[in-house]
């Protein structure tokens, strides 16, 4: 069944009933309260939860029959928190994870608004000259039949193929619209990782899938999950080929019975030296699970120092290029004009 909640109605839905079940309200009743003042997807998903309590079974069986609701990690982390009783004090982990998912899609959509917005004036002013300026140019320039630069024959082209196919244009951009819309509903991650491969922001790319592989490991040992399945289930939450790859050769070496940083060891490339060094001694000492914490929020807070400086470096570039072809459209329009007004002089 292809059910999508909003990060919004995820974060409403478990820190509603991790606070039910905290107030002491068996987990058939919460659902059943929510369920009254539901509609949507979510009310779809609440029927799912209700139909699968009351067959006594357990509510993760429910959740895996939506994999657009919840990744793999979340879905396998309450399970094992049903098995082990635990089930209140997950949903509250996962809650407060899904806030900070929410914080950090907030961070990059703002980091994005100002690229786009330069991007969107630019467009207008582009479609402003192309539609009023230009054709009243050109009119002038055949009358005189004065010779024109390449750069004012390609802008007078271009005003006449949108003056005379500006409505199958204005179809096509609104259907691109709508599908890369839906497309970004249900790919939303994909969309975002297809972004952060561009140059200059690979770096950034790598950060975030660390954030995320030593935040669901984290997460995944501290159920009491084995290390070769929980790096099985993490490999799931990266992107980016050689992290991937990375992980699958640890895990093979988990199985063959070698430690976690000798795997990751062997992707020095990849995978930072402070975090090798960081796990190796959590290892020694038994705290791998505090260690994955201890490494995600810095990686976290990595994430949020490159944002800001990309961010601080996209600003004046976007200026500049903007500029740059403003400044050219016009020279394309004023040239011609005042080669003639140099000709009417001689």
């Amino acid at each position: 069944m292809s059910i999508i909640l909003s990060n919004k109605d995820k974060l409403a839905l478990i820190s509603n009933l991790a606070t039910m079940l905290s107030a002491g309200i068996p987990i058939l009743e919460a659902v059943e309260g929510l369920l009254e003042e539901s509609k949507g997807s979510m009310r779809k998903v609440l029927l799912l939860l209700k139909d699968s309590l009351n067959e006594g079974k357990p509510i993760s069986e429910a959740l895996a029959k939506t994999p657009h609701v919840f990744d793999p990690v979340a879905l396998n982390l309450i399970r094992a928190a049903e098995e082990a009783g635990t089930l209140e004090e997950t949903l509250k982990d996962l809650s407060k994870n899904i806030k900070q998912q929410i914080a950090f899609n907030d961070r990059l959509r703002s980091s994005l608004t100002y690229p786009l917005f330069v991007m969107g004036v630019f467009t207008l002013v582009l479609v402003v000259i192309l539609a009023f300026v230009v054709p009243r140019i050109a009119k002038v320039f055949g009358s005189l039949r004065v010779e024109l630069p390449p750069a004012t024959q390609f802008m007078i082209a271009a005003s006449t193929i949108l003056l005379t196919y500006w409505p199958y244009i204005v179809a096509g951009i609104i259907i691109i619209c709508i599908l890369l819309v839906m497309l970004y509903r249900v790919k939303k991650r994909a969309f975002i990782n297809l972004l952060l491969k561009l140059p200059g922001l690979r770096s950034l790319g790598r950060q975030i899938d660390l954030t995320r592989f030593t935040h669901s490991m984290g997460q995944l040992l501290k159920a009491g999950m084995p290390i070769a399945e929980a790096l099985e289930l993490s490999e799931r939450t990266v992107v980016k080929k050689e992290i991937i790859v990375s992980v699958r050769s640890t895990r093979e070496g988990v199985i063959a019975g070698r430690s976690l940083s000798e795997g990751l060891r062997k992707h020095k490339k990849v995978i930072p030296t402070l975090m090798l060094r960081t796990l190796e001694t959590a290892e020694s000492s038994g705290s791998l699970e505090t260690a994955m914490k201890e490494l995600s929020e810095y990686f976290e807070e990595q994430v949020d120092r490159t944002l800001k400086t990309v961010t601080t470096l996209i600003e004046p570039t976007m200026l500049v290029v903007v500029g740059l072809l403003v400044g050219g459209m016009m020279m394309a329009v004023i040239a011609p004009i005042y080669s003639m007004i140099t000709q009417i002089k001689a």
